[in-house]
């Protein structure tokens, strides 16, 4: 493991001060109050405490006027593999997350997900393989849950089929098949996403809008692999389902490492010397900013060996979709069958906002791309090179 410091290295605290407001597309630096955040605008705080602590701050300058004494909220993590942070949402941010929540007076916190295909899977005839709840007992978040007052949930222990809806799908969606969401989904007030700063080998990085993935059953999974050439579109569908997009309120990451070269369980670890925090109301906002910043650390991090995204990443993609039943027994991952494989051209998002098909989408389903996107620091004074590479990545969207 590599631990590369000084990433974020920066200047005073802010200590009592108003949090600043920078405009993306204006003149002049003007400051909110504590306790105020823009429907459209991110957060990003630098904060040298641990993540639980640093998500108490965080949370205490979001809006949650949306939720009413008694309501529920369903918190939906990413927990691909048994790992542990960064390959997975931290375990401290949960437990801040959780207590924040209820504190504000929800009757009910559920925290769930399911990992991927490859170390879980549940088919027709409720054939399982792997266990969602073994792996999150082993990476330290079903502590955090339980200790926090949260309520574990685990899709991959739904009945398959009474476990499962088909999602309402956006207008003109590249879904082909029904694209099979839990049934909790429906029985919650409120949706709170916790992605994780990563890359991610098949798709380039995973963050909020990659978070989908573990929302929908496993034949919908092979769909999306299989029928790969609109890869980035239909997981981004999945976050804007009517279900899904009609409760979601709040992405909020929570980073004391990052995860770089390979993804989304392996690759080069880089140890923070401040937690970042990127939260927004806005998901698609969220992940502009969120993949700056992880471009910000994948240019100043030392490097490992390991594979990264790029050109082979179609070839990988179906090595995965073929390998997968062998390596797993006899539970099927869909029809099994890689005939009919459509591939996919790697989107080159390292170029800034406008090459992201994934965020492209995202704008395309909540009405289009901003023109600027306000941010908001709070914490530590952020570096004059990661205000540069915020800049820069953005392409002016969040220029300061």
């Amino acid at each position: 493991m590599t631990s590369r410091r000084d990433l974020l290295k920066s200047g005073a605290l802010l200590a009592g001060a108003s949090s600043i407001w920078l405009p993306m597309a204006g003149c002049g630096v003007p400051t909110r109050p504590a306790g105020t955040f823009d429907q459209e605008g991110v957060l990003l705080g630098l904060y040298t405490d641990d993540a639980y602590a640093a998500t108490l701050r965080a949370m205490a300058l979001v809006d949650l006027s949306w939720l009413q004494p008694g309501q529920s909220v369903l918190v939906k993590l990413a927990c691909n593999s048994g790992h542990r942070h960064p390959s997975v949402t931290a375990p401290g941010a949960v437990r801040g997350m959780v207590e924040a929540l209820l504190a504000a007076g929800a009757g009910r916190v559920v925290v769930a997900d399911q990992a991927g295909v490859e170390a879980v899977r549940l088919a027709e005839g409720n054939q399982r393989y792997g266990s969602t709840r073994s792996l999150m007992a082993r990476n330290g978040l079903l502590d955090a849950i339980e200790e926090s007052g949260g309520e574990a949930h685990f899709f991959d222990e739904e009945d398959f089929d009474e476990g499962y809806f088909p999602g309402t799908t956006p207008f003109d969606s590249y879904w082909t098949q029904p694209m099979m969401l839990p049934s909790i989904v429906n029985d919650v007030d409120h949706i709170v996403y916790m992605p994780r700063l990563s890359s991610h080998t098949l798709c380039g990085y995973t963050h909020g809008l990659k978070l989908s993935m573990g929302w929908i059953r496993d034949d919908s999974r092979y769909h999306v692999h299989h029928k790969a050439e609109w890869i980035y579109e239909k997981y981004v569908e999945i976050n804007y389902a009517t279900e899904i997009a009609s409760r979601l309120r709040l992405t909020f990451t929570v980073a004391e490492s990052v995860l770089l070269d390979a993804g989304p369980d392996d690759g080069t670890i880089v140890d923070l010397d401040q937690t970042v925090v990127v939260a927004s109301p806005s998901l698609a906002n969220h992940d502009a900013v969120s993949v700056a910043v992880l471009a910000h650390f994948d240019d100043n991090a030392d490097r490992e060996t390991g594979l990264g995204y790029g050109a082979a990443a179609n070839s990988i993609n179906y090595l995965f979709l073929t390998s997968i039943p062998g390596r797993t027994g006899d539970i099927p991952w869909g029809p099994g069958q890689p005939g009919g494989y459509t591939s996919y051209a790697p989107h080159r998002y390292q170029q800034g906002v406008q090459s992201d098909r994934a965020l492209r989408r995202a704008y395309e389903l909540t009405g289009g791309q901003p023109e600027a996107i306000e941010l908001m620091f709070d914490g530590e004074s952020p570096t004059d090179a990661l205000l540069d590479g915020l800049t820069s990545y953005s392409r002016g969207l969040l220029s300061v």
